[in-house]
């Protein structure tokens, strides 16, 4: 609702954020992707790479049958990072995998 300002919501994407972060954590796929995207280009957010990368890295392990239009997005998106921001990204990812 609030990317878009559907139903009568303003947009807001500092709130439509915080909402795909809430259902991030609930494991919820299209979300974790919509976290990346958002820390990626700072949409609600501060940019930062490396949480980019974290979500990421946890939508496209959260089952086998991932969207190649996801895969191709991210694999854009990796091209990007240092080798540093990559590696942070992906040590978050594993501390958020064992929780």
């Amino acid at each position: 609702m609030y990317e878009y300002g559907l139903l009568g919501a303003t947009p807001d994407e500092s709130r439509s954020t915080q909402w795909y972060r809430a259902a991030a954590e609930r494991g919820h796929r299209l979300a974790q992707f919509e976290s990346s995207v958002a820390y990626y280009k700072g949409q609600g957010v501060a940019t930062d790479r490396a949480e980019a990368a974290k979500w990421w890295t946890i939508a496209m392990a959260n089952g086998d049958s991932v969207p190649d239009w996801m895969r191709v997005s991210v694999e854009s998106a990796q091209a990007k990072l240092t080798p540093e921001e990559l590696a942070e990204g992906q040590r978050r990812a594993k501390e958020w995998q064992r929780r």
